[in-house]
């Protein structure tokens, strides 16, 4: 078994949640376990959903994942779903 991880980041949002200064912008991260199956750990925010699969496809030589485990439902996290 394997993991591999993808990031992604932002230099537009000057705030996490609305309230925290990110001065070096927002990261995304995004984890996948690979080994008989596949599954990815997370997705991002809907403003980088192509660049995301994109990283994901890479990572994951074209291999399709198996499984998505969203850790929590806050849009960073669980906005791309397909």
């Amino acid at each position: 078994m394997a993991w591999t991880t993808t990031k992604l980041t932002c230099h537009e949002i000057d705030l996490f949640e609305g309230q925290f200064e990110v001065p070096g912008g927002m990261a995304y991260n995004s984890y996948a376990v690979v080994g008989q199956k596949v599954c990815v750990m997370d997705s991002v925010d809907a403003n980088f959903v192509q660049a995301w699969l994109g990283n994901i496809e890479a990572a994951l030589g074209g291999k399709a994942p198996d499984f998505l485990v969203v850790q929590h439902m806050e849009m960073d996290h669980s906005a791309e779903k397909s």
